[in-house]
């Protein structure tokens, strides 16, 4: 690893000149960092020792993405050494990160219209049972149940702020041990609040806790179940399913199932 060839072209890459870089060891003049995700990304263990992906620090601070081929040579005798062949893609780089954060984008519009949607069923519901507990004031027992079911629905616009929190400061979800049958079936009598579909449980004797984020969960089951009312046309049957099952072949080998079903037409074939 000592260099005794720096051509023009890894002078201006590295911002070292020939002079400099003859007869030193290669890792005073050639600061390269491998990209760790390319490296795991690498199916070829052959291709993996001899091409890389990262950055080479340049002397003046500067940092290039390059592409980096090792290739052994060998000469008379026991003589050898490496050729290192770089390629600069860091426009190509750039391009890419700039078509992803369009993408990215596009998400985030997709996601911002699903949140202002679900936010929209929530204050739908809570100014429909303030309405109705005013109507209910001299029934104090029946007030306080339209009143129940406005906290209810403020909780669940809180959970929808946090979650907006969690994707705008790139955070992590918040996880908690939840009692699967609770999550599933509030989320459900929220969704259908005042529908007159009719829904049945399947839900296993001994159901195992999970790991989520509740809130996550809650809106993800909330809206399959919305599509499946909207699909009835609100009148129907939901069927909602939640089982332990194991998969050795996966991380963890643990899981629950929820399945979710309606005997709506369904969608269209044409």
């Amino acid at each position: 690893d000592v260099v005794t060839l720096f051509n023009p072209g890894v002078q201006a890459m590295t911002g070292y000149d020939e002079e400099e870089a003859l007869g030193r060891d290669l890792d005073e003049v050639f600061h390269f960092e491998e990209d760790e995700l390319a490296r795991l990304a690498s199916i070829d263990s052959e291709l993996a020792a001899s091409f890389k992906q990262g950055v080479l620090f340049g002397a003046e601070g500067n940092e290039l993405q390059i592409e980096l081929l090792a290739s052994d040579i060998s000469g008379q005798g026991n003589a050898g050494g490496r050729v290192l062949t770089l390629r600069d893609v860091t426009a190509q780089v750039r391009m890419e990160q700039e078509l992803a954060m369009v993408d990215k984008m596009s998400s985030v519009g997709v996601l911002a219209g699903g949140i202002a949607h679900d936010f929209n069923n929530l204050l739908t519901a809570i100014y429909g049972n303030v309405a109705m507990a005013e109507a209910s004031i001299d029934s104090r027992e029946l007030a306080l149940d339209y009143l129940k079911r406005t906290g209810e629905s403020l909780q669940l616009a809180t959970n929808l702020t946090k979650q907006l929190l969690t994707f705008s400061t790139g955070s992590e979800p918040v996880r908690n041990v939840v009692d699967v049958e609770r999550m599933v079936r509030d989320a459900t009598g929220f969704a259908l609040s005042g529908s007159s579909i009719a829904v049945s449980f399947d839900i296993e004797v001994d159901l195992a806790r999970v790991e989520v984020d509740a809130g996550q969960m809650q809106q993800a089951i909330g809206n399959i179940i919305l599509n499946a009312k909207q699909a009835l046309d609100d009148v129907g049957r939901i069927t909602i399913s939640a089982k332990n099952f194991q998969d050795s072949s996966a991380q963890g080998g643990s899981f629950v199932s929820i399945c979710i079903s309606d005997n709506g037409p369904g969608i269209d074939s044409q």
